[in-house]
């Protein structure tokens, strides 16, 4: 008989209607792999799966430089040197492509909640990269309530369907509310083992580049490291800074959580082309 750990790393990957969305944690150094791993993740969601993919966009924008489709989305009120689309409230996802969206964190806590209330009629992934962004610990105030809804929305994302991926270099600087709540654990090189983990830290510590131990949470882990490729460079890097605009750039507009068909449009405001426009 098969052991039961060998279907593990599959789960990262493939949907299952009859469990629902799973939310991943990876852990790993810097320069371990992340990135690419949840590029590689979110290259079988797109292009496989046909799944509605939203990524975080970032200062040093690896999706740009990693990721052959993508669309850039900006929030009002703010400005990038690279776009496709501004949106005022939430951005219209497109399909065959990585929606790559920039916004501030405040706005990524907000999405997250609504994401979790949405009816689970079809699947779609999230992928948040430094997610001790968007949920870090010791907070207070208002955030502090506000990440005790999203460790409640994370709960709900199973039934919404909706596939979450996030990353981090140090899981103590993420809310402890939050960290309970992931089901998978993803170690690669350079990772610190997490409390009660069943994976001992001289497993994680024989990890090569391009390795990577999964652990479904408390429970099993992939008896032997799991292989991943890299991703291949297909654009030039670039940096892209998320700005405040002096003025709205667009009026307010109607909420739309569904999708849209992706499909070439013109993009004057384009310095570079993002590659959206392949079909």
């Amino acid at each position: 008989m098969e052991p039961i750990w060998r279907g593990l790393a599959s789960k990262l990957v493939n949907f299952n209607p009859n469990y629902g969305g799973v939310t991943v944690l990876v852990l790993g150094a810097m320069g371990s792999g992340k990135t690419h791993l949840l590029l590689n993740i979110a290259a079988k969601k797109v292009y496989e799966a046909r799944e509605l993919c939203v990524w975080r966009g970032l200062l040093h924008a690896q999706a740009y430089q990693y990721f052959p489709d993508i669309f850039i989305h900006v929030k009002s009120g703010y400005t990038l040197p690279v776009y496709d689309e501004v949106f005022t409230m939430w951005p219209r996802l497109r399909r065959g492509c990585l929606n790559v969206v920039y916004a501030p964190d405040d706005w990524w806590l907000e999405y997250l909640l609504e994401l979790s209330e949405r009816v689970g009629e079809e699947p779609m992934s999230v992928f948040i990269d430094e997610f001790e962004d968007i949920a870090p610990s010791y907070s207070e105030g208002d955030t502090w309530h506000q990440l005790q809804d999203l460790s409640r929305a994370l709960r709900a994302f199973r039934k919404a369907w909706v596939n979450f991926y996030v990353a981090t270099q140090n899981w103590e600087a993420i809310d402890y509310r939050i960290l309970n709540k992931f089901v998978y654990r993803v170690y690669l090189p350079g990772a610190r083992r997490m409390r009660r983990s069943p994976v001992r830290q001289a497993y994680i510590n024989r990890l090569s580049l391009g390795e990577f131990i999964v652990e479904e949470r408390g429970a099993i882990f992939t008896g032997t490291p799991v292989r991943f490729p890299p991703m291949p460079h297909v654009r030039k890097p670039i940096k892209l800074k998320l700005m405040s605009a002096k003025e709205p750039i667009i009026p307010e507009e109607k909420v739309v959580l569904v999708a849209e068909d992706y499909s070439p449009v013109p993009y004057p405001k384009q310095l570079i082309n993002t590659g959206a426009d392949r079909r």
